[in-house]
Parts: C-alpha cells; sequence; structure tokens
C-alpha cells in the first residue's frame, strides 16, 4: 500500500476498503532499506483487524528482494489452495470517486452509480487507521 501511495504512480485516490474481498499474502524484509517491516506492520495489522484476510510472513533479515522466497514458497502455495477465487461472492464493496478509472472492481465494471442512500449503513473506513485517525491514503474527491 505505501507503495502505490507514492506520488510517481500518480493514483489520485486509493480505498483501502476495496481489499475487503481479496486474500493478500504479504511478505516483507525487516532490513527492506524503503519498507522495513517496523514501518509495515502497523498497516499489516490495521488491515488484518478491520477484516482483510491477510497471512503476513516478515522476514526479518530480508531487504528489498525475493532471496526469501525458498522460505515462504510451501506456505504461499498453501494460502493460494486454500483461498481459491470465488466467483460469484454474495457480497461486493467497492469504494469510488465516480471517476472512469475507478470503475471495474475485478470482473465488474461499474457503469452507473446510484444516488446515496441515506438509511444504508455505512462501512467502516478502513482509510483511517489507529486511535489519532491517521488516513493511509490522501483522498481527492469524497468517495460515492
Amino acid at each position: 500500500m505505501m507503495v502505490l501511495g507514492n506520488p510517481m504512480f500518480e493514483l489520485d485516490d486509493l480505498y483501502p476498503n476495496n481489499l475487503l474481498a481479496k486474500p493478500f499474502f504479504v511478505v516483507n524484509g525487516g532490513r527492506d532499506p524503503l519498507y522495513p517491516t517496523r514501518a509495515v506492520e502497523p498497516y499489516v495489522e490495521h488491515l488484518k483487524k478491520s477484516g482483510v484476510d491477510l497471512l503476513y510472513r516478515p522476514q526479518p533479515t530480508g531487504v528489498h528482494n525475493t532471496t526469501w522466497w525458498p522460505d515462504v514458497k510451501d506456505s504461499f502455495e498453501e494460502f493460494v489452495r486454500t483461498h481459491p477465487r470465488n466467483p460469484l461472492p454474495q457480497t461486493l464493496t467497492w469504494e469510488s470517486n465516480g471517476q472512469p478509472l475507478d470503475s471495474r472492481a475485478d470482473w465488474l465494471v461499474i457503469d452507473k452509480l446510484a444516488p446515496p442512500n441515506d438509511d444504508a449503513e455505512p462501512l467502516a473506513d478502513l482509510n483511517t487507521m489507529g486511535n489519532r485517525g491517521d488516513i493511509l491514503f490522501e483522498e481527492g474527491d469524497p468517495p460515492d
């Protein structure tokens, strides 16, 4: 997530709620000079606590490469076996600013948004983290 938030990718809006329906296998190096585990782990814990299906495999001596692959290969393959893609989920959740680039959720193309429903119960905002209300990603327009 921190990589995606980098301005060089020119992604205007990122919505962590869109991670809820996707399982993640996360590997991170403790000696990574760009994203060390001490910086990444609060985000990982926040997402797990918020309901993202996430398996985290920190590599204490790992740096910013994939030399750790032989150590995690078996657990990754097990993760893939135990988390098959559900082609017809009972519920879809997609947060968007309504722009064309935000109109796709995997196989689903969203071509029209209904007006906001004031009676609908709002989802927890995964973009807000911690007791201080830290924001993971600055967002442009408010989500629809």
